[in-house]
């Protein structure tokens, strides 16, 4: 299978994107507030969205699925937020 990857560590200076796509090759997911923390990254649907256009562009058969995820807060109040998840996959955008 053909992958797009980098070693995080090689490649200086890096780009949001890379950032982005190297933690989901790592960790399989990543939410706007794990963006923000590690890599101040504060518009992730955005990255994701030219990463997804660059893995159809390039024909990775590979996609990052957007999954809605639902929990509560401190003060007890229901919240939402997005994690998108890398997946193989035989379809493209």
């Amino acid at each position: 299978m053909q992958q797009m990857g980098f070693n995080f560590m090689a490649n200086t200076p890096k780009s949001q994107q890379e950032k982005v796509l190297w933690h989901l090759e790592q960790h399989g997911s990543i939410t706007n507030m794990a963006a923000f923390e590690l890599y101040h990254i504060t518009q992730l649907q955005g990255v994701i969205r030219d990463l997804r256009k660059k893995f159809a562009k390039e024909g990775f058969k590979r996609r990052i699925d957007s999954i809605k995820q639902t929990g509560c807060n401190e003060d007890g109040r229901t919240i939402q937020w997005v994690k998108y998840v890398l997946t193989d996959s035989p379809q493209f955008y």
